[in-house]
């Protein structure tokens, strides 16, 4: 058997540049560890392996980004009301309703945001190995593979409220049948199944633009939060509509080989 573990920490990392010196350092945290146990159950005959990981992580932002603070927005409706162009309420509420309080306080001046909050993730993982031997000439293997974890990082956004979540769920199964024929004859059957889950979501769907005054006209609950608003310069919100897929993949094979002189062919 053995055991593992690693460890990176923001303790032995210089502060971000781009940070605001009055705010502590910003975290940046892997913690990767595991275990492998592997022995017989059956001595000669039937042996186990088995393995387990964990990792779990926390990356802080790392740069400034420009969002449309109340400076900006005051900058703006100041030239629309020099051009008698009314405000319009609908656009006053997105900007006040969408964007998150904390993101507006910065100066009408370019990289006007620093977000303080951390990407972050986690993954379970899990392989079984069972191998038995019925005789010298027949023998057998299965393995099961299991993966669980989540995401949650910027993506064309530095606004917290619309990083990216992912789910993810792997797993993994296949057996082995391993026969020697003869002297010159072997064969192998494999069978396996490999299941793969994962989506993509904005980290808050809470977000209700009906009530803001724009009525996007959807209503289906998988569609909900902040539609995608894109203001040139700035932060997006609504950047990731809810999406993924699932996809579940089986095979079985058979090897047939055979050993003549200095050759061997292989027939599947």
């Amino acid at each position: 058997g053995t055991a593992y573990y690693y460890n990176r920490n923001e303790f032995f990392a210089a502060q971000s540049p781009f940070a605001p010196p009055s705010l502590p350092k910003n975290a940046l945290r892997n913690q990767h560890y595991g275990f492998s146990l592997g022995g017989p159950i059956r001595k000669g005959r039937t042996f186990f392996f088995l393995n387990l990981e964990e990792q779990k992580y926390l990356i802080g932002n790392q740069s400034r980004s420009t969002e449309p603070s109340q400076a900006y927005q005051a900058e703006t409706q100041a030239l629309l009301k020099q051009y008698n162009v009314p405000v319009n309420p609908v656009s006053a509420n997105l900007l006040n309703g969408l964007w998150p309080a904390s993101a507006l306080t910065g100066p009408a001046a370019a990289a006007n945001y620093f977000n303080p909050n951390s990407t972050n993730g986690y993954s379970h993982n899990g392989l079984l190995k069972l191998d038995h031997s019925f005789n010298e000439d027949n023998r057998v293997s299965f393995r099961v593979f299991l993966g669980q974890g989540t995401q949650t990082a910027p993506n064309s956004t530095h606004l917290s409220p619309y990083w990216e979540v992912v789910p993810s769920h792997m797993q993994n199964y296949d057996a082995i049948y391993n026969r020697v024929i003869s002297s010159r004859f072997t064969n192998q059957l494999v069978a396996g199944v490999n299941y793969f889950l994962q989506t993509f979501v904005d980290a808050d769907t809470n977000f209700n633009p009906i009530a803001l005054g724009l009525n996007t006209g959807v209503t289906s609950p998988v569609l909900a939060g902040a539609p995608n608003i894109v203001i040139f310069g700035f932060d997006q919100v609504g950047v990731n509509p809810f999406s993924g897929r699932t996809d579940v993949t089986g095979h079985l094979t058979d090897t047939l080989s055979y050993v003549t002189g200095k050759h061997q062919l292989r027939f599947g």
